[in-house]
């Protein structure tokens, strides 16, 4: 079932000297690249689905984000640091967008010192915020913040993101 909450015993209120720790931050680089990679091919796979053959995503990383484009929709992922730089206390925001967030060009440059100019704004349809919660490394799960118990593997993350991703594109294909 894509997107199913893991029941786990983890409380947030249990100490968090795994997340805390400099190996949890490993972890979290892993599991982060694990989502952002599972999240791009489920977005590539959506580019030969369905009866509309839609252009391929263009997508966009750096240690700790990850932007697709999708035709006039994007996903963005991206891991949010605290002072501290450990896994216990960052975030991980999830966007589904409509509108241009990576260029399309395979030769654009992702330097910020590039000046461009945005033919439109790109509006939020959906966001999530989440935080890794683990007592070790198998344990490893993003929470909705807010929530108290549960979580997604990454890759049941992934594939949250990409049917979100997904049902924007319908949605607006079918208000055209």
């Amino acid at each position: 079932m894509v997107g199913s909450l893991h029941a786990q015993s983890l409380k947030p209120t249990d100490p968090h000297p795994f997340l805390s720790s400099f190996r949890a931050r490993s972890v979290r680089q892993r599991e982060f690249d694990h989502l952002t990679e599972s999240a791009a091919r489920g977005v590539a796979a959506l580019s030969g689905s369905g009866a509309e053959l839609l252009e391929r995503p263009v997508v966009r990383r750096s240690p700790d984000r990850c932007v697709i484009q999708f035709g006039e929709m994007a996903l963005t992922l991206a891991w949010l640091r605290h002072s501290l730089d450990s896994a216990a206390e960052g975030e991980l925001l999830v966007v589904v967008w409509r509108g241009l967030i990576a260029s399309r060009s395979i030769t654009a440059s992702d330097l910020t010192t590039t000046s461009c100019t945005p033919v439109r704004s790109a509006t939020v349809l959906w966001e999530e915020v989440l935080q890794a919660v683990a007592i070790d490394e198998p344990s490893w799960l993003w929470r909705p913040t807010g929530v108290d118990v549960g979580g997604y593997r990454s890759t049941e993350l992934a594939e949250r993101c990409v049917a979100r991703l997904q049902l924007a594109v319908h949605d607006t294909a079918g208000t055209a």
